[in-house]
């Protein structure tokens, strides 16, 4: 780049570096210097330009100097146009922010390119670009420069997937052109459409000739009743085979979402027992992938289902792992942990009032639940329930580190509650005479026997300390008529946050956080959180964490000092302290760790397929975890998986399966279809060319005739490797992350880490971590006995009958 001081280019792509941001950047920038413009408005273009031969997108996010002879201003600088990758990320970054006032102090404002990519305009636009200021005539006739507002015309590349976006982009693509090429939008589009056109009447009548022989030689069949049978049999197979690749595509779903039962019955259901019989490729792909085989990493996987009638209300584990209580607002039950086995489903004991039972509390040895204004409590080995006794109010459970001890606080007052009994009754009358007349009890926090809760007047806000074990009072402390909200109690440290109006803007809410000593009733130190985000704030030994308006700051718990910000760009669902670790899980149900000195996602971690829905709720324990997704009727439990296979180390020849560079040889080759080619690699046989197109379509070429023999589209890997292994008989394909198992026809019929070489009748396996493994090929036929034992293992009446609508 430093070497690119005088090139000129004919535009700049802008962007945030972010995943979305980056795939639309990358791909547009690859589509504008690909297109062709038709010839028959070359003579329009007044610039005699007739491709777009230069497109400058740094990769590397370097920032912009305001010395304007860095790499990036003389890029701006030397290109016509820039184009704008506007997403709600794009207004965020000042880099990008900065780019474009650099460029609009050396060219017109019409030369700034809009493309938007996510959320509304309003959402995504800078303000820069949505306003001009322009010189008018004031009531006197004395000119003043006025801020006018105005709409940027902006190309449209948004869909739900990769694949819309990509369509999307062809229209962008055309609008970009003809405002780089300076035509007119609609008369690029028509010749286009004219191109297109011919081709699809070029393609319509090879299919009608296609069409018309089919009906003759169908013709000639049909008075053929000794060929009547084979052409039956035929559109019968190919019926069956799409129902097959509907049902894998369902299989696949269920599986993201943690539904490993119904997976593995959907796609054996449109297995046959024997290969010989044919099979869809898609299934027994899906198949493989649902029986978790192959596993050479430390990653989780989904184990059990845990099934209700409606969708999760709420849910808890038990401290040791045996059980899970779970609530959806029409019914309670109560599952056995390891094996998904119904052990209890509760209902409404008193019917007056039918309220419904809330129960959130699942001990060792038994559960807490409420119904129509009864707490009750049900002895697990005993199968016996009591009544602990009736509450006024909405009540509201808290689980104490002790695993057998509970909080419940019904409006003025709150229990201690341990096995099944109630070990004592604390009410606010017993602090301020009226309590029960004048306050409230607003929340509760604790710290091994401590607790601290904050109640109001209406008027006034206190905190009151006590133990937990007996709720004595040891401290009752008054804060003003600002809102309070306690987040957590440390080492006799109170951390808690007040909300009040700004007192310049009183349309502004401001909020502090506080640490407060108990021991010494005093404030040791007060820290600003403007942002703060509905008092989202988790406190570990070391540090507070702080969800501040799509900003997670880290403080110093001792000194209140600001330690880090990070940008979060999403609301934070729910959060959680692990190993003094703050574990979140954000709109989008992605989880990321924060350790006070890093942030990054952990959703590969414990998701290795892409979920299919949200995540909204999840615990932890032990090596599992237990996970709710968005609207889900079902809790889902996860292991984890470490690799049960030999280790050993291969050969330093391995990476000789790597195959020669082909790409020259295709781009060579007059009759090859080299649009859009990005790479060619051959075979390790060189029979075969693997070839990898920026439209994501990979092909297997033969290496002499160059004719395609297999087709996969939608595939976003790089691919370096095609080896045929005698341990599958098969060919493998292999990237630096995975490898595809492929059958006699080329389907993919399995996917594991990257297989690179065969020793002692095994697939030698790498994984992310150096370490390679000895992996034993499961053919069909073991694979289908796996399933069928799996299926004939699963409880009767856990719920895992095959619901044919899918849902």
């Amino acid at each position: 780049m430093d070497n690119l001081e005088h090139t000129h280019y004919d535009a700049f792509i802008s962007y945030r570096h972010s995943a979305l941001d980056s795939f639309v950047a990358t791909n547009l920038h690859k589509k504008l210097e690909s297109f062709k413009l038709p010839k028959s408005v070359m003579n329009k273009v007044r610039s005699g330009k007739t491709r777009i031969e230069r497109v400058f997108r740094d990769v590397d996010e370097l920032p912009l100097s305001d010395d304007l002879s860095d790499p990036i201003s003389n890029a701006l600088a030397n290109s016509d146009f820039l184009i704008t990758i506007c997403t709600p990320r794009y207004p965020l970054s000042k880099w990008c922010l900065k780019e474009i006032e650099v460029f609009l102090q050396t060219h017109p404002r019409d030369h700034v390119l809009v493309v938007l990519a996510e959320a509304e305009p309003s959402d995504s636009f800078p303000e820069i670009l949505t306003y001009e200021m322009v010189e008018l005539n004031d009531e006197n006739g004395i000119p003043r420069l006025v801020r006018k507002t105005i709409e940027p015309l902006a190309a449209d590349t948004r869909g739900s997937n990769k694949k819309e976006i990509l369509k999307a982009m062809d229209t962008a693509v055309i609008k970009l052109a003809a405002a780089i090429f300076g035509l007119n939008y609609d008369d690029l589009r028509q010749r286009h459409r004219e191109r297109a056109m011919r081709k699809m009447i070029t393609i319509f009548g090879i299919i009608g000739t296609a069409v018309m022989i089919f009906a003759i030689v169908v013709t000639g069949m049909l008075l053929r009743i000794s060929r009547q049978n084979n052409v039956i049999s035929t559109q019968y197979a190919e019926l069956q085979d799409k129902y097959a690749d509907e049902v894998a595509k369902l299989s696949a779903e269920k599986y993201s979402v943690g539904r490993k039962a119904e997976a593995i019955q959907l796609a054996r259901g449109v297995l046959p027992d024997k290969a010989s019989e044919g099979y869809n490729a898609n299934a027994l792909r899906s198949l493989y992938k649902a029986m978790d085989l192959f596993r050479v990493d430390e990653t989780y996987a989904p184990s059990v289902s845990y099934d209700m009638a409606s969708e999760v209300y709420r849910f808890d584990v038990s401290e040791d792992g045996r059980y899970i209580l779970i609530n959806d607002l029409v019914s309670l039950r109560l599952f056995d942990a390891l094996t998904g086995e119904l052990i209890k489903e509760f209902k409404t004991e008193y019917g007056s009032s039918g309220d419904l039972p809330l129960g959130v509390f699942c001990g060792n040895e038994g559960v807490v639940y409420t119904s129509d204004r009864h707490v009750m409590y049900y002895d697990i080995e005993g199968v016996d329930r009591t009544e602990i006794g009736e509450y006024e109010g909405v009540c509201e459970f808290f689980t104490l580190d002790t695993g057998d001890t509970i909080m419940a606080f019904f409006g003025d007052e709150f229990w201690g509650i341990r096995s099944g009994e109630r070990i004592y009754k604390f009410s606010l009358t017993t602090c301020f005479p009226r309590a029960g007349e004048q306050f409230i009890i607003s929340d509760i926090s604790f710290d091994m026997d401590k607790f601290v809760c904050t109640c109001s007047d209406l008027k006034d806000n206190y905190m009151i300390c006590g133990e937990v074990s007996t709720g004595n009072v040891t401290g009752i402390f008054g804060q003003g008529s600002e809102d309070m909200v306690v987040a957590g109690i440390r080492n006799g440290v109170i951390y808690y946050t007040l909300s009040y109006f700004d007192a310049g803007d009183s349309s502004v809410m401001a909020n502090k956080i506080y640490a407060f000593d108990m021991n010494e009733t005093r404030n040791l130190w007060t820290a600003d959180a403007t942002g703060l985000y509905f008092n989202k704030i988790w406190v570990s030994d070391r540090y507070i964490y702080a969800d501040e308006s799509f900003a997670l700051k880290v403080y110093d718990a001792k000194t209140g000092k600001e330690i880090a910000s990070y940008d979060v760009g999403n609301d934070i669902i729910k959060g959680f302290i692990l190993d003094g670790c703050l574990v979140y899980i954000d709109y989008d149900g992605r989880m990321f760790r924060c350790d006070g000195c890093d942030h990054y996602e952990i959703t590969d971690q414990y998701f290795p397929e892409k979920t299919g829905a949200a995540i909204t709720d999840i615990q932890i324990l032990d090596k599992s975890f237990f996970c709710l997704f968005e609207r889900a009727g079902y809790i889902t439990r996860y292991d984890c998986i470490s690799p049960d296979y030999e280790e050993t180390e291969p050969d330093e020849d391995i990476y000789d399966t790597w195959g020669e560079d082909a790409y020259q040889e295709l781009m060579d080759d007059e009759d090859f279809d080299s649009l859009l080619l990005d790479y060619g690699w051959h075979s390790e046989d060189e029979k075969y060319i693997v070839a990898y197109y920026s439209n994501h379509i990979l092909k297997i070429i033969d290496a002499d005739t160059y004719e395609t023999v297999k087709e996969y589209s939608g595939f976003d890997d790089y691919i370096f490797s095609l080896r045929y292994s005698d341990v599958t008989g098969s060919y493998i394909m292999s990237s630096a992350d995975h490898s595809y198992i492929l059958d006699d026809d080329l389907d993919i019929i399995c996917d594991m880490g990257p297989a690179l070489c065969d020793e002692n009748d095994c697939l030698v396996v790498g994984n992310q971590m150096g370490e390679f493994y000895m992996i034993p090929w499961i053919g069909y036929s073991e694979l289908i006995g796996l399933a069928d034992s799996y299926i004939n293992d699963l409880p009767s009446e856990d719920g895992y009958e095959l619901n044919w609508n899918g849902r």
